[in-house]
């Protein structure tokens, strides 16, 4: 075909489609099969090397067409522990995915392969997929019979999906060389040894997809990692979560490429009244004691914990008065204000990771936040609950999801980022709330593919917000970015970010 136009993810081009008809004709002229599809024109290429330095310290980018793209997007996870049930879900979540301006989910392998009409969704909005094979956590069977199951179920997955242009990456599993390397202390086993992953499907893809990317397991703990000569430069960052969301844990990341990182907000009020008995809607027997929670709310909980049920603080529902109090100082017991409290440490956890990343790129290439929806009525890091109510998460993450983004990041610094493939030139401002100072106005011009630092230390206050108000190929945009140490004051916060909605 020539002069075809190329398929490319959101925001660094066109999700060209073309219909393409294949026929196997014998010498009669008889069609003996007949295939009709859409196609899309595209290469793509994994870089990654391990982490050994600040002076070599890896990678791990996708190149579609030549071009390292960074990648922006989420999880996904099952629609809904019916599975019956996820076909009513699908055309919600997929809307969402254009909403946010995900160029990447990553189907977990913790879930179930996906229809057809997902992909062809991805397909035609320019939305790469990362697919796991759905292995999970613990180490599978080794023996023949097990492999020989494994290898005709993935012959079919990759025959059913490898010609879309959407596909990106198949990836063996979730965490298993995590859980391997991990749990056995000194005696480790390589996880390289593991044969399903390293032996079984590599050999399904040699015959059936042999062009497409494919990685061992998220994250991949190659011999060196294992050994500790290396750094993972492909992670899930999950980590010290009951702390505030810029502990070093995060802020000082090493990995080029994060596919899973996430932080607890509590669903809506409405939400809570559909999944709990009037009774058991507020949380706490004792007022006094918000890191005890009813019966039903640990029923809810992603993990309960005994410790969660006994009140010692550490199971994943206390996760949320923990990461308010680290925020705001204290715990709001009224149950309106503690969902509001807890949504907005969960939306900034998320606004200050993606940012942090993006300001990064060319150091950094991807952040794929978990999740974007429950499949069941459950308290979460999901930013949309069971029930489709949106946490305010879903609005930062929309907001600074977009081609062009002007952030401050590392305290003073002030920067703007252009996924775009060309260049672009825009207006950027930025005005201390808490003196009315204007801090920065100025037109930022900045390169394709790239970033710019405007700004290296802007006079910042000891602690407030800087509003960024920005404009980039004629679209106005606002960032509001939190500066200085914890607590925060609640109301101060909730009326900075309230004035923008």
């Amino acid at each position: 075909m020539r002069d075809a136009d190329l398929w490319w993810p959101r925001d660094a081009g066109e999700p060209a489609l073309y219909d393409a008809v294949a026929e196997f004709v014998d010498a009669d002229g008889t069609v003996l099969a007949r295939d009709v599809r859409k196609v899309g024109l595209r290469t793509v290429r994994l870089e990654r090397a391990d982490w050994y330095s600040e002076e070599n310290p890896g990678t791990f980018r996708f190149l579609v067409n030549g071009v390292p793209i960074y990648m922006h997007g989420t999880d996904w996870t099952p629609m809904d522990a019916l599975h019956s049930r996820d076909g009513a879900h699908l055309a919600r979540c997929l809307d969402m995915l254009v909403d946010l301006n995900c160029n990447m989910i990553r189907i977990w392998g913790g879930g179930v392969y996906e229809p057809d009409s997902l992909y062809d969704f991805c397909d035609a909005n320019g939305i790469c997929v990362w697919q796991d094979f759905m292995m999970g956590n613990v180490e599978p069977e080794q023996n023949d019979d097990f492999a020989a199951k494994i290898a005709s179920e993935a012959k079919d997955v990759v025959v059913r999906l490898r010609s879309h242009p959407c596909l990106a990456l198949w990836c063996a599993n979730n965490e298993i060389d995590r859980s391997v390397a991990s749990n056995w202390g000194a005696w480790t086993p390589d996880p390289s040894g593991e044969r399903i992953s390293r032996e079984t499907l590599p050999r399904v893809l040699r015959d059936f997809d042999p062009l497409t990317p494919y990685i061992p397991s998220s994250p991949w703990w190659t011999p060196d990692v294992v050994s500790g000569r290396a750094k993972l430069s492909q992670d899930h960052l999950w980590g010290p979560r009951q702390r505030f969301f810029k502990d070093p844990f995060w802020t000082n990341a090493t990995p080029t490429f994060v596919s899973e990182t996430g932080y607890h907000g509590c669903p809506n009020v409405a939400s809570l009244r559909r999944m709990m008995t009037p009774e058991c809607v507020y949380p706490w027997p004792d007022p006094a004691n918000p890191f005890r929670f009813n019966d039903e709310w640990n029923c809810k909980a992603v993990t309960s914990w005994p410790e969660q049920i006994n009140g010692m603080g550490n199971g994943r529902n206390c996760l949320m008065p923990n990461q308010v109090k680290n925020f705001f100082g204290s715990v709001s017991t009224n149950l309106e204000e503690f969902v509001d409290q807890s949504q907005f440490a969960q939306a900034e956890a998320l606004h200050c990771w993606i940012a942090l990343s993006r300001a990064r790129k060319g150091r950094t290439w991807g952040m794929l936040w978990w999740n974007l929806r429950d499949g069941w009525p459950i308290i979460s890091d999901g930013v949309v609950d069971y029930y489709f109510g949106k946490k305010r998460a879903y609005d930062v993450i929309k907001s600074i999801q977009q081609p062009q983004l002007a952030t401050l990041v590392d305290y003073g610094r002030l920067v703007a980022v252009n996924d775009r493939l060309y260049p672009v030139t825009g207006r950027v401002k930025a005005t201390d709330l808490v003196t009315g100072r204007v801090l920065y106005d100025a037109v930022a011009e900045v390169p394709a593919n790239g970033t710019r630092t405007l700004a290296e230390n802007l006079p910042l206050g000891v602690q407030g917000c800087l509003r960024v108000d920005y404009a980039f190929e004629e679209t106005p945009r606002v960032n509001l970015c939190l500066y200085g140490s914890p607590p925060f004051d609640y109301v101060q916060v909730k009326s900075w970010f309230d004035s923008i909605h």
